[in-house]
């Protein structure tokens, strides 16, 4: 074999085109450290998914909140405005001057 073909495989080129196959066929990383970034990979993609349920929860319960504080400022209005209502309509005492 020549040498040049050898240095062919130097070319910027042929080093990608030998880093891909590689990758491909697991030259360069073993099939236990694979497995071992996959699990890795699962393990957080059920940590965000719980963490994606625990937002939405927390989401859902501030709107229901919001609705509840709404409600009752609207009810406190209702009774503040019927107790006021209720005092204008009692009748005034006239009180003694100088007492």
């Amino acid at each position: 074999m020549d040498p040049t073909d050898w240095a062919g495989l130097l070319s910027p080129v042929g080093c990608v085109v030998f880093l891909v196959v590689a990758l491909a066929r697991g030259w360069l990383v073993s099939g236990r450290e694979m497995d071992r970034h996959e699990k890795i990979w699962e393990a957080r993609l059920v940590e965000a998914h719980e963490r994606e349920l625990i937002w939405q929860k927390t989401a859902e319960t501030r709107e229901e909140t919001s609705r509840d504080v709404a409600d009752q400022l609207r009810m406190r209005q209702i009774v503040d405005e019927t107790v006021v209502k209720t005092i204008a309509a009692l009748p005034q005492v006239k009180t003694a001057e100088g007492v």
